[in-house]
């Protein structure tokens, strides 16, 4: 199911405080991790402060966990970086 950018921005800000902490989940290969890190900053350049990133490998060791714990100013920050996010070939799922 998609969701228009009004009903995402309504749900985000039903759900979350802004200014405030959000955390992105990305899934991506070990080899990828850096790229897409440096693209989620830059996408969240001035809206959003990284306060930390966790890295939790798959049980194989194929993938890896990304959480990506920030400060941003408003949902159309976090919109803007997943708009971005979902349309990299090398991230495998986020949320």
């Amino acid at each position: 199911m998609s969701m228009d950018r009004d009903s995402a921005r309504k749900l985000l800000e039903d759900t979350h405080q802004f200014p405030g902490p959000f955390t992105f989940r990305i899934v991506v290969r070990p080899a990828d991790a850096a790229m897409v890190l440096s693209t989620v900053r830059a996408t969240g350049t001035g809206r959003m402060e990284v306060s930390e990133v966790t890295e939790r490998p798959s049980r194989t060791g194929k993938y890896v966990s990304l959480q990506v714990h920030c400060q941003v100013q408003g949902p159309d920050v976090v919109m803007d970086v997943w708009e971005v996010v979902h349309k990299m070939d090398e991230v495998l799922s986020s949320m």
